[in-house]
């Protein structure tokens, strides 16, 4: 964890369901004010109460045993990591969307039962970050339901003289988002029932070597499931002339892999 981020407890305000297998949570968010620099999009830890805790104790990051740690074990949280969607200075709040590709994982588990004054820890970095750059020509975009968040981010700073593709994949037609850019957007949305066994989104960038072969000034930002993201990210660097710059690509969870045994991974290789 960064040295420049700002730990605290943040507790349910409001639950908005935007689809069947995707919510977006308003918590209440007393020092907001830490994170008036900090970039929308940008992912920050989350710390969960399980099921038998009542009372959690929000962990600090020890970079001597590369690991979290807190003062008393039994209160020690579950560990994620999600990107928030939103900082509201104004009505001190914090908006956070969860994915919900499965009850079954901790964090779905608990935003499903989310009540108004639940509360969870979080750390978030206090500085400003790119998550892409900036002035290009043409943006490629390729995610999964817990990819929209960012997706979302992404599409609001993108300018008119910008064209921007997006492939996303969701489990519904229910779960498609409206989502909102001044660029000229050319939307594609896949509906997937079955996450869980197969992504969808390699197979449907291949139908499209207009993307694959979009031309410079360009950038791709991929986040999805592990083999997905791989998938697509070989496509462009083997099929097409893409550099290692003109891709970024982070896997945000894995099939048959428990969300304990994953951790939010850039491929960078």
């Amino acid at each position: 964890m960064a040295l420049n981020a700002h730990r605290t407890f943040i507790q349910v305000k409001e639950k908005i369901y935007l689809g069947p297998n995707y919510v977006r949570i308003i918590f209440d968010c007393a020092d907001v004010e830490k994170f008036k620099h900090t970039s929308i999009g940008d992912n920050n830890k989350i710390f969960i109460p399980r099921h038998d805790q009542t009372t959690i104790e929000i962990p600090d990051f020890d970079f001597n045993q590369r690991k979290w740690i807190v003062s008393n074990p039994e209160m020690m949280p579950e560990i994620r990591t999600y990107t928030h969607r939103d900082i509201d200075l104004v009505n001190k709040t914090l908006t956070i969307e969860f994915a919900m590709h499965g009850t079954d994982t901790v964090a779905c588990h608990w935003a499903d039962r989310a009540q108004p004054g639940d509360q969870i820890g979080v750390t978030m970095s206090t500085a400003a970050k790119n998550s892409i750059p900036t002035g290009l020509n043409h943006y490629l975009i390729i995610t999964d339901g817990t990819g929209l968040a960012v997706t979302q981010a992404i599409l609001e700073k993108l300018t008119t003289d910008t064209k921007v593709y997006v492939i996303a994949e969701v489990a519904t037609v229910e779960d498609q988002i409206e989502l909102q850019t001044q660029a000229d957007l050319e939307q594609i949305w896949l509906f997937n029932p079955n996450p869980l066994q197969q992504s969808l989104l390699a197979d449907e960038l291949l139908r499209h070597p207009e993307f694959i072969n979009l031309p410079a000034s360009r950038f791709a930002h991929i986040t999805a499931e592990l083999q997905a993201v791989r998938a697509c990210r070989n496509i462009l660097r083997k099929q097409s002339d893409w550099s290692k710059e003109d891709c970024y690509a982070c896997s945000y969870w894995q099939i048959g892999k428990a969300d304990n045994e994953r951790q939010s991974k850039v491929l960078d290789d």
